[in-house]
């Protein structure tokens, strides 16, 4: 078994079913599984090997409708796709669907719900089987409850349509109230083989069925021996195959963890038609064909017995067909060849021979199409040889000839050739052609789009030239082009075109053999509109004493003409012109038209005025004659102002007409005292030369008073920018943005005239105006001083005024500012900026910080935050500290400077806990408005725990002499937690001087468990840890061990008793030894023994009488070195004299420091009989 992934369940699945199917080239797997009702459903295939495995796609699942308790699913793969059925139940409700993908499980068609078979109840198992004959699918379904099982049939289109419904047959049986049931069904010929293996605890009942296609003629099913399962079996399937000679049965069963898999035959009565072993074969098989090669079987059609019938199988090296009585029945996609072998081909021959007649036996090394094989159907059909070669089986070049060799049934005739003919080409053509876009500027990437036609080829090449005008500029070849359909053959990118330039694209197709011959199509290159990104104010926070810049960005002409940028305010989105004409060129048609930009729409009709593209001061201006020409505005209310007009234009004299006076622009009813004009002339020492004035009626009354101090307005060499302001009570006058006249009026309306708008001419004729006009303006608010010097300013650099003066603007108004840009020849796209608010600006103020960034309950915690006001420079800070969702602390904070990062409060040390969430939220205040709140949380982490502080050994100590030594120190830790303690020492010494101990301990004492050396500095230190920080290492102390000898004798007395005259004792004859003990810190030798005086009056020391010598025979084993001590009788000498070693490593642990001292005294014969006694010393030293 080769391990692959599994599909991601929906969780401890309650049911699952797999299925695999294989075109011959790849296994395809699809795995359904359902936990509690939830479904899901995977595809994927391998390589028929199990490499190359592609994974799991996830695919819609059907829905069975609840929490399904049996289900079970299968696969078919026909005509290069993957078909699916599901049969599910939740208790007695049954649901089946069919689906369909393409062979990478790419395009799901989702699942079509289909009429299910009545189940058997609350049915414990059920289970699908489905297979195809490439024309139609064809299902089984199987369902039991208890004792009672049932089995029906059906079939449908490929695509699951034309359901047939289910026939109910005859089920397997049972053998009881069978715990597990499985069945699988195979097509074979015409036949469909129906295999069951169910089972009731140990009694296992396998049986066989078949059935024609449509269910009828049901065999019944027939017993067979059973299967061997692995016990009372807890679970049990059976699969199904055929190579068309055999059905292979495979069964799986298994009890607990023992499992069982068996696999047996069953003949099928196939009769050879073609055999080719090891290669392919084609034989009838139950009423219809099957053909298998390299082992992959396919079955299709019915067989009429008693009928002629046509089989063909193609095979072209991409794909193999299958064809009955000239009609594909199904198809598979596969590069694989046939197996090449030696063997021969046998005719209705090979292992079951062929009962029945065949006839026109053909194997070709072409691949036949469809209509070949149709054709071949057709002439035997006819009782004739096939004389028609079909134009798919022809190419361009082939020398094709015919033979026909004639035969009477008995013998043939003499056979004959055909002359040869040649397959021509048949030159291709363009049947369109055209470039792409239709209308085109200098900014475009044109596009040569060609559709090429030819009966016989489907890719064509295109042979393609760009010409400016008549010059070649490129060329070259496109291959791949599909005939019949529009292509973009070639492409001419933008840096290539100039505008007004004319392209011609020229194109001819080529497949092969033959050109096609020429196509052209022409195009005229326009002028590219400029372009620009969205316009800005600056500033974008302004207040009530800011200049508004309307910022022209990433404006740009790809053709590098000059650009005027046409820029119109709006307050509160209502425009401060109710005429805006720039008079530059926006349409093609200045002649006759004038374009107004204030947004209203008040176009205006050119009569004789002519444009002139570079002939205004901002680019594009009209000149009129002062005879006759003008241009005229239709009335509209907008353009009526009552209580407030401005008009501002450029203008610049060009001869010295005889009218009395220059109009500029007049919307005027004269005689009825209505309306407005702006004319050079007057009254009163003044005329069109030097005076300029603002005339309105109100109806009843005109008021002309010309304004006073202008000085030759008439020179034809200058630009002059006038302008008139009225307020209700007052005119004002302008020249070149400087205030030349004030004069007050009685006029505190303009009565509204009904008249058009004229423009170098009074509105009710004459009074035409000689010169250039360019920018004229016609507000409805009166303009500020400041505004109409900035808007001069603007002209004298020759361009459009992008500035609003503070004075214009008033608290709680909205502008913005809308630009078109122009090259003179056309506009670009209008814009529109964002709006920016004359409002009080609303303070801010950023997040919170805290300081320190990770506090403990230790820190003063400041919540730091920047306040900021473009307006303000003092601010007010409002603030709350929450513990939690509790608030605990509030107030406010003064005198913060804005933009300046400030502690806005603080919170104690004392107010917090190890683990609590506190919030600081803030807003700003500027004495109008508050800012919006803006909060962070800190969570009060872990103090660190104290540094401990050192008790023993004492730092410096030399005096110590445990050589396990005590560590002893206390430590406190600010938020209560328990603490352990890491010790670590080390030691000055480079030899071995004890363990480096580096011990986690949770007391405030430590002992080593190694002994430490002496005479050598140790150093200690101790880090506290709570769980979560540890504290600094303690001070860093030291002490020294130092060495010392202390020798105790335990036993210290020897009582010997009565001795007759010379006779001895000795402590190995039942009397105690002295017992030595090394109570020190390092061993120690016995290097001296010896006496006071001697215990005889007749014997002195260094005698036979009076000895010693190291016993072995020790409480403490291991005590001292035995074989490197005295162990043998030596005579007691003076305390004065030098022994050898007598005891050697005397040990200093407890359990194991003592040593025994044998002593052996004989009386000498002549000695007095009295008390004797001796003392005896021993010395020691540092071994």
């Amino acid at each position: 078994w080769s391990a692959l992934t599994a599909p991601d369940g929906a969780g401890a699945s309650d049911t699952t079913s797999v299925a695999i199917g294989s075109d011959g080239e790849k296994l395809y797997y699809a795995a359904y599984s359902d936990n509690a009702g939830v479904e899901r459903f995977f595809t994927s295939s391998s390589n028929l090997d199990g490499s190359g495995f592609s994974g799991w796609t996830n695919q819609t699942a059907p829905d069975g409708g609840g929490d399904n308790d049996g289900s079970g699913i299968d696969m078919a793969v026909a005509n290069g796709k993957l078909y699916f059925a599901a049969y599910l139940h939740s208790d007695a409700v049954e649901a089946f669907l069919t689906a369909n993908s393409n062979l990478d499980g790419s395009d799901f068609s989702g699942w079509t719900s289909q009429s299910a078979p009545n189940g058997a109840g609350a049915a414990e198992t059920t289970g699908v089987a489905m297979d195809t004959d490439g024309l139609k699918m064809y299902y089984s379904a199987f369902a039991h409850n208890g004792e009672v099982e049932v089995f029906f049939t059906a079939n449908s289109n490929m695509n699951g349509t034309g359901f047939s419904s289910w026939t109910s047959q005859t089920p397997p049986n049972g053998t009881g109230a069978t715990n597990y049931c499985y069945h699988d069904m195979v097509l074979v010929g015409n036949a469909l083989y129906y295999a069951s293996f169910t089972h009731n605890n140990t009694l296992n009942n396998f049986s066989l069925a078949y059935s024609l296609f449509n269910g009828s003629s049901f065999s019944g099913w027939t017993v067979y021996p059973a299967i061997g399962s692995a016990g009372a079996a807890e679970s049990s399937s059976v699969s199904l195959a055929s190579d068309g000679k055999l059905l292979y049965i495979l069964s799986f069963g298994h009890n607990g963890a023992v499992e069982a898999i068996n696999l047996t035959t069953a003949t099928l009565p196939s009769q050879a038609i073609l055999f080719k072993n090891n290669s392919y074969e084609l034989m009838a098989n139950a009423g219809g064909f099957v053909f298998d090669w390299n082992g992959v079987p396919r079955s299709m059609t019915n067989i009429s017995l008693g009928s002629w019938h046509h089989v063909a199988i193609s095979h072209n090296g991409t794909a193999i067909q299958y064809f009955a009585d000239g009609t594909r029945m199904l198809w598979d996609n596969t590069t694989r060849d046939f197996n090449i072998t030696a063997n021969a081909l046998l005719i209705a021959g090979g292992y079951d021979y062929f009962n029945g007649t065949i006839d026109e036996v053909k194997i070709s090394n072409l691949s036949y199409s469809p209509n070949q094989i149709y054709q071949e159907y057709l002439a035997g059909a006819n009782s004739r040889s096939v004389n028609i070669l079909m134009g798919d089986e022809l190419s361009v070049a082939d020398n094709w000839h015919c033979q026909a060799t004639p035969n009477d049934g008995y013998q043939d005739g003499t056979a004959r050739n055909s002359s040869s003919v040649l397959v021509i080409n048949l030159a291709p053509s363009i049947s369109s052609i055209s470039i792409s876009p239709i209308v085109a500027n200098t900014s475009d990437t044109l596009s040569c789009n060609v559709t090429a036609t030819d009966t016989e080829n489907l890719t064509l090449q295109v042979e393609w030239f760009w010409y400016n005008s008549s010059t070649l500029k490129f060329s070259g070849n496109t291959s791949g082009v599909i005939s019949g359909i529009n292509t973009a053959v070639a492409t001419l990118g933008p840096l290539n075109t100039t505008k007004f330039e004319l392209w011609n694209c020229t194109a001819r197709v080529y497949d092969g053999w033959n050109y096609s011959g020429y196509n052209s199509t022409t195009i005229n290159i326009s002028n590219a509109p400029p372009t620009q990104d969205i316009p800005t104010i600056t500033p974008a926070l302004p207040n009530i004493t800011s200049n508004l810049t309307c910022n022209w960005n990433n404006v740009n002409d790809i053709d590098s003409d000059s650009i005027v940028n046409i820029t119109n305010w709006y307050r509160n989105n209502v425009s401060t012109t109710v005429l805006y004409m720039p008079f530059d060129g926006a349409n093609g048609r200045e002649g006759t038209n004038a374009t107004d930009y204030s947004g209203y729409g008040n176009n205006g009709t050119v009569f004789g005025a002519v444009w002139n593209r570079t002939g205004g001061k901002i680019s594009g201006g009209y000149n009129f004659d002062g005879v006759s020409s003008y241009i005229e505005i239709p009335h509209s209310t907008v353009l009526e102002p009552a209580t407030k007009l401005s008009i501002t234009a450029w203008i610049k004299i060009a001869t010295n007409a005889s009218s009395t006076n220059y109009n500029i622009v007049a919307k005027q009813n004269w005689p009825s005292k209505q309306g407005y004009r702006l004319s050079l002339g007057g009254y009163g020492g003044c005329d069109k030369t030097n005076c300029l004035f603002l005339g309105i009626g109100n109806g009843s009354t005109l008021d002309e008073t010309p304004g006073l101090g202008f000085v030759n307005l008439t020179n034809n060499t200058k630009w002059y920018y006038v302008s008139a302001v009225y307020n209700g009570s007052t005119i004002k006058y302008y020249i070149d943005g400087a205030l030349t006249s004030s004069t007050s009026t009685n006029l505190n309306f303009i009565a509204p005239s009904a008249t058009a708008v004229a423009i170098g001419r009074h509105s009710q004729g004459a009074e035409y105006f000689p010169g250039t006009i360019d920018e004229l303006k016609i507000y409805n608010i009166s303009l500020t001083t400041d505004q109409i010097y900035a808007d001069y300013q603007a002209g004298l650099l020759s361009h459009s005024t992008n500035i609003l003066v503070n004075s214009e603007t008033s608290q709680n108004e909205s502008w913005h500012c809308s630009v078109t840009p122009n090259d003179g020849y056309s506009d670009g796209t209008t814009l529109n900026s964002s709006s920016v608010s004359m409002e009080n600006l609303v303070p801010d103020i950023s997040t919170p910080i805290f300081n320190p960034a990770a506090p403990n309950t230790t820190s003063e915690v400041q919540c730091l935050a920047t306040p900021t006001d473009p307006e303000d420079a003092e601010l007010t800070a409002e603030w709350y500290w929450y513990n939690g969702t509790d608030l605990i602390f509030s107030g406010n904070t003064t005198g913060l400077a804005s933009g300046v990062s400030a502690a806005i409060t603080t919170l104690g040390s004392g107010n917090t806990t190890k683990g609590e969430t506190w919030n600081c939220t803030v807003r700003s205040f500027d004495g109008f408005n508050y800012s919006s709140f803006d909060s962070a949380t800190i969570t009060i982490l872990n103090s660190r725990p104290d540094i401990p502080i050192l008790l023993t050994p004492s730092n410096g100590n030399i005096t110590y002499h445990e050589r396990y030594p005590f560590f002893d120190w206390t430590s406190t830790d600010v938020d209560g937690d328990l603490l352990n303690f890491t010790i670590n020492t080390s030691f000055s010494s480079l030899f071995y001087c004890g363990t480096n101990i580096s011990a986690n301990v949770s007391t405030e004492n430590y002992t080593a468990d190694t002994e430490f050396c002496v005479d050598n500095l140790i150093y200690w230190e101790v880090m506290a840890s709570d769980g979560t920080d540890n504290s600094a290492w303690s001070e860093r102390w030291n002490f020294t061990i130092e060495s010392y000898i202390s020798l105790t004798l335990t036993t210290n007395q020897i009582d010997f008793g009565n001795i007759v005259r010379n006779l001895s004792k000795d402590t190995d004859d039942g009397y105690l030894p002295l017992i030595l003990e090394n109570t020190g810190n390092i061993r120690v030798n016995i290097s001296r023994i010896g006496a006071n005086a001697s215990l005889w009056d007749t014997e002195g020391l260094n005698t036979e009488y009076f000895q010693f010598k190291a016993d072995n025979d020790s409480t403490e084993p291991g005590s001292f070195n035995w074989t490197a001590s005295t162990i043998t009788w030596t005579n007691v000498t003076s305390i004065a004299t030098q022994n050898l070693t007598i005891i050697k490593d005397i040990e200093y642990n407890d359990t194991k420091d003592n040593a025994e001292i044998d002593i052996r005294v004989q009386v000498p014969l002549y000695d007095s009989a009295t008390s004797k006694k001796s003392s005896i010393y021993i010395v020691g030293e540092q071994s």
